[in-house]
């Protein structure tokens, strides 16, 4: 199993903006702004949850049990690790003001404050 050695956040003198844990990983969000500009993760990587995208910029991230998914700043939410489940099938098209991630479904708050939600549906979790 490959495992992401941890990097501490305030080392590099940058407050901790958002954090997540899952049953085998933990992301830290650090950044100067609203905008986070280092994310950080690490634990077991076995279903690369602590993969995170090169490039992008978030300003929040949820943790499932294998998947993580982040809020980018423009609102467009991107998802890596596990897709057993569909957890990762971010709708195309779609802003978010918040995200937040369960066990195996994700789900996004939308400006308008109506919810959305994919992956698992077995318990009616994403009803």
């Amino acid at each position: 199993m490959d495992r992401v050695r941890p990097q501490v956040a305030c080392r590099r003198g940058k407050p901790v903006r958002s954090i997540c844990t899952s049953i085998a990983a933990m992301l830290v969000l650090a950044g100067t702004s609203f905008a986070a500009e280092t994310a950080l993760a690490w634990g077991r990587n076995y279903e690369h949850q602590c993969s995170v995208p090169a490039g992008e910029i978030f300003v929040q991230v949820a943790c499932g049990a294998l998947h993580t998914i982040g809020l980018r700043k423009d609102g467009k939410a991107s998802a890596w690790g596990s897709n057993s489940q569909g957890q990762r099938d971010v709708p195309a098209g779609l802003t978010f003001v918040q995200v937040a991630a369960g066990s195996s479904h994700s789900i996004g708050l939308r400006e308008d404050g109506t919810a959305l939600a994919w992956g698992n549906v077995g318990e009616g979790q994403c009803d």
